[in-house]
This record gives structure tokens, sequence and C-alpha cells, in this order.
């Protein structure tokens, strides 16, 4: 690692803390069920971005785990809640974009590039804000009333997979992960030696 690695992430988790979270739930009775009652969500992220997702919670009064579910790669809307009957689901878009797409610009965003925005620099780069944000999304999951903040779960294939592991490395709060055919594994390595298909060939 670098020297200076452990200040970067603290100092990066410290700018997020100052702000606001600002959180925004819409009820979604057309995703919702007899068991379960769905929102889309937004919440603010650092250089002024939102983050957007579904978040789905049992109808019936107590305290659940609550699973955080970090996306595969690409953009793409995502189209449903995940529903389950016995637990908090928060499954969370990372480029900024909403749920649909609907608010994404025609022009150039880093949330269109996401891979590799901002990548000359380690304070620039758009996985800064994206790792951080993943945080945020506990702290959105910690803050719901019937979510049992002490059983905390991230979860993700491919590109979530290594979403999952990083944040479960960034946050203590998470009790358990559970990574799928995870990517994002020593991208040290491929930036040094040989690139690998993602994320240096997508296009």
């Amino acid at each position: 690692r670098p020297a200076d690695f452990a200040d970067f992430w603290r100092q990066a988790l410290e700018e997020s803390a100052k702000i606001p979270l600002d959180v925004k739930m819409t009820p979604a009775p057309e995703k919702s069920t007899p068991q379960v009652d769905a929102y889309k969500i937004s919440f603010a992220t650092l250089g002024g971005r939102r983050i957007y997702g579904w978040y789905a919670r049992p109808k019936a009064p107590g305290k659940y785990p609550g699973r955080l579910r970090c996306p595969s790669s690409g953009i793409y809307p995502l189209n449903n809640p995940e529903i389950m009957p016995d637990t908090c689901n928060l499954w969370i878009m990372i480029t900024g974009f909403d749920v649909d797409l609907s608010n994404m610009p025609a022009g150039d965003d880093p949330g269109k590039r996401y891979w590799t925005a901002g990548i000359d620099s380690p304070q620039t780069s758009m996985w800064r804000t994206i790792y951080v944000s993943l945080v945020r999304a506990l702290d959105f999951l910690a803050a719901q009333p019937e979510v049992d903040a002490n059983r905390l779960i991230v979860t993700g294939g491919s590109q979530g997979g290594g979403l999952a592991l990083a944040v479960a490395a960034l946050d203590p709060r998470i009790k358990l992960c559970v990574p799928s055919y995870f990517g994002m594994a020593r991208l040290d390595w491929t930036v040094k030696y040989a690139p690998g298909y993602w994320p240096f060939d997508m296009k």
C-alpha cells in the first residue's frame, strides 16, 4: 500500500461526514407487495452528486437486518427493488443517475465514464466518490428505524462483489460480506503489467 493509504481514506470519510445526507424517499406502491413497502430513495454524496436507488422494507413491525447490494458494472436502469419479507434491502446506482436514468445529461458527465473519470489523481478519481458513497449508503440503512444497525450486510456480483469487499474494508459496521464472482481484484497489477478486460477495455 502507498504510505498515505490509510490517511487518504480517513480524510475522504471525514470530508463525507461533513455533508448532510439529505435523504429523499418517495413511496413506490406499484413496486410494493402485501408484505413489503418499496421506496425510491436518494441521498447526497461528495462533489455535489446524489446517489439513487431502491429501498424495500418489511411492513410488519420489528427490527430487521439491513442489506446493501452493490451494482455490477455498466450504466443501466434498476427497474425493481429487491423484495424480501425478512430483510431491509437497499440497491443503489453508483453513477449519480436516477434508477430510470431520467436525469442522465446528454453531454459529458463523470458518471458516464466512471471507470476512468478523474483517474489522473486519487483525489479526483470517480472511484473515491463511489467508495465513499457506499459508506453513506450504510449511513442511510443504519438510520432507518426498522433496521438493526448491528446486522448490516453487503453483497454484490462482479463489480458489485469488488465494491462489497471495498465497503466492508472501509466500514466496520458490516457484519457480513457476501461477494459473488467478484471483480476489481488486483487492479494495481493490471495497471503495472498487463491491462485486464475490466475496467480498461470498457467501451
